[in-house]
């Protein structure tokens, strides 16, 4: 079945500006979620925003030279019409939520020790909150480490 991505790029950070265009890992958190959606397998990518300004167009124009195809809308009919029937969407906001996290990997102990890899991350779900266990208001989230 094919994986389509939906990503919403239409809030604004406190200075006016969308979220979308903020810094992370050296690109900005649009063409991050772009490159990891496409790496999931996910074709089309298609982005909800209101307005494109000439910072979230250049960094359309970045991904498409990198072979992978964003397709801006202004509404979530357009959006609609960009999927086959049938399709499974993978759906992403905008923004980056940090939270308080830590890790719980699964280690298997018989003839010899092995750490799998990935794990169970507990997540404090308030903002601020460094409380993560669950039975106090945090969540989980299973964590997997795709490569080395």
């Amino acid at each position: 079945m094919a994986l389509g991505a939906l990503i919403g790029a239409y809030q604004e950070d406190d200075s006016g500006g969308l979220r979308a265009l903020l810094p992370l890992a050296g690109r900005t958190l649009i063409e991050y979620q772009a490159r990891c959606v496409a790496a999931a397998g996910a074709a089309p990518i298609v982005v909800v925003v209101e307005r494109v300004p000439q910072a979230l167009q250049d960094a359309f124009e970045r991904l498409r030279l990198d072979g992978i195809g964003v397709f801006p809308v202004s509404d979530v009919h357009e959006a609609v019409s960009r999927f086959e029937a049938g399709t499974m969407i993978l759906m992403l906001g905008d923004g980056i939520a940090p939270r308080h996290v830590d890790l719980r990997p699964y280690v298997l102990y018989g003839d010899r020790v092995t750490i799998v890899p990935g794990g169970l991350t507990r997540v404090a779900l308030r903002k601020g909150s460094l409380v993560v266990n669950s039975s106090q208001g945090g969540g989980s989230k299973d964590t997997w480490v795709l490569e080395d």
